[in-house]
C-alpha cells in the first residue's frame, strides 16, 4: 500500500513539473508564419507601388486580409504563440482600418497610402527580424 501511494506521488510529481516546465518554454515559430509575414511584407511593398491607383489598391487590401486572416488563425491554434497571434492582429486590424478608408466613397490620397504602407512594411520587417532571430537561438 506505501509502495502505491509513494508511486503515485512520484508521477503526479513528475507531470506537475512537466507541466510547470512547458510554460518556460520559449515560444514555437516555424516556417508557415515566418512565410506568411514575409507575404504580408512583399504586399505591403506593392501597395506602395500602387497608391496612385485606387481600385489597385483595394485590391492588394483584399489580398493582404486575406492573408493576415490566415495568420490569426494559423497562429491562434498554436501552443506558446500568443506573441505572434498578437502582431498578427494587429496587422489584421491596420489592413482592415485602411480598407474602411477606401470603402467609404472617396479613396484617400496617395500620401496616406504611401505612409500606410511603409507604416504596414515596417511592422511586418519588425516581425520577420523577430521570428528569424528566435529561430537562430
Amino acid at each position: 500500500m506505501k509502495i502505491k501511494t509513494l508511486y503515485l506521488l512520484a508521477v503526479v510529481t513528475v507531470v506537475m513539473l512537466v507541466s510547470s516546465c512547458a510554460s518556460l518554454l520559449p515560444p514555437v515559430y516555424d516556417n508557415n508564419e515566418y512565410f506568411l509575414f514575409s507575404k504580408l511584407e512583399t504586399h505591403s511593398r506593392f501597395l506602395r507601388l500602387e497608391c496612385p491607383y485606387p481600385e489597385q489598391v483595394r485590391n492588394r487590401l483584399d489580398l493582404m486580409l486575406f492573408d493576415s486572416e490566415h495568420l490569426n488563425s494559423y497562429s491562434f491554434f498554436l501552443p506558446r504563440n500568443s506573441d505572434i497571434f498578437e502582431i498578427s492582429k494587429i496587422l489584421a486590424e491596420d489592413v482592415r482600418q485602411m480598407m474602411d478608408r477606401y470603402d467609404d466613397g472617396e479613396a484617400p490620397s496617395t500620401v496616406y497610402c504611401k505612409i500606410k504602407s511603409k507604416a504596414f512594411t515596417a511592422k511586418a520587417r519588425r516581425a520577420l527580424e523577430s521570428i528569424g532571430n528566435m529561430q537562430q537561438e
